[in-house]
């Protein structure tokens, strides 16, 4: 009687050590497997990235175009004021100044489209004024046209205590844009600034 539970726990120790092999088995082909999948999936991130890197340098490139044509109208707009009579550019500028704070209550009541067309009429009236074209840009990146935004935030003249604002919402363009590096350009420059 000893002799056959002996034999039978016996038998069982070896069903639970050929369950235990297996399993080590599948462990380990499931880590080579997971292994395999990483990889996998690293390559397929770094290609996703490249074409990512290829899709903006693209992006880049006609942006770049756009804002030689853009610095064209600005320096066109600066010599075109500059010829007007002093009581003309005041005028201008007085009714820049209306547009410029029309542009803002829009903006605030989130009627971006109207903002940006106000910011534009406020540019063109007073091209000297930096806020203008920065509020453009900000209007344009909040109706989700990230390239025109970079164009105009790009061409927009730095203003000292703006600058971290202006580089902020370039930082976001690029993000949607899903240009990483100039983003983390952009977002490191503005952490900096505290």
């Amino acid at each position: 009687e000893q002799a056959v539970k002996a034999f039978k726990a016996f038998k069982e120790e070896q069903k639970i050590a050929e369950r235990e092999k297996q399993a080590k088995k599948l462990l380990k082909q499931a880590k080579t497997d997971k292994a395999t999948l990483e990889v996998a999936a690293m390559a397929e991130r770094q290609k996703e990235l490249k074409r990512l890197e290829l899709e903006g340098a693209k992006r880049e490139s006609a942006r770049v175009r756009l804002e030689q044509l853009e610095r064209q109208k600005a320096e066109e707009r600066l010599r075109k004021q500059q010829a007007l009579a002093q009581e003309e550019r005041d005028r201008r500028k007085a009714e820049a100044l209306k547009l410029g704070e029309q542009g803002m209550q829009k903006f605030i009541g989130n009627d971006f489209e109207g903002a940006s067309d106000l910011f534009s009429q406020a540019v063109e009236l007073d091209p000297e004024n930096r806020d203008y074209n920065l509020n453009h840009g900000i209007a344009l990146y909040r109706q989700k046209k990230y390239d025109e935004a970079l164009v105009k935030l790009n061409v927009a003249p730095d203003k000292p205590e703006r600058v971290a604002e202006k580089r902020y919402y370039l930082g976001l363009c690029h993000y949607n844009l899903k240009e990483l590096e100039p983003a983390i350009k952009d977002f490191s420059f503005v952490r900096d600034q505290n």
